[in-house]
Parts: structure tokens; sequence; C-alpha cells
């Protein structure tokens, strides 16, 4: 999409689609995550915010639910 703007990813029909694999250790298997964002619910002029942290033991964690939180650039 570099170098389209709103009006050519209307007209094309464009969609973004997310795919996630992680592992569940509980559970002992791959779990996958499926998202699709069309041109209504796509949001220019912005970012994702970060989703990963290292906590006080220095793993890298992951907070799903900041998935599709965004900010302005």
């Amino acid at each position: 999409m570099y170098g389209k703007i709103a009006r050519d990813i209307e007209q094309s029909g464009g969609e973004v689609l997310v795919l996630i694999k992680g592992f569940d250790e509980s559970f002992g298997q791959t779990v996958y995550a499926r998202y699709s964002y069309t041109f209504s619910e796509i949001e220019f002029n912005k970012v994702f915010d970060r989703m990963f942290f290292t906590n006080d033991l220095g793993d890298v964690m992951v907070q799903t639910s900041k998935l599709s939180d965004t900010k302005t650039i």
C-alpha cells in the first residue's frame, strides 16, 4: 500500500489481513489468530501501539488485548 492514497485503496477494494501464530504452553499446542481490516476499518495516519514488553524477570510478554490499539502519527 506504500505510495497509495485512501481513494486508491477504496477503489481497489483493499483489505489488510493479519495472521498471528503462537504457542500455548498450557495446552502444548500452536494457536492461530486471524484478523481482517477492510477499507472502512483502516485508520490512516496511525500506527499500532507496542504490544510487547519485558517483565521484571526479563521475559518478553505479549499483551494481546492491545492487538488493535493505535496511535496517531
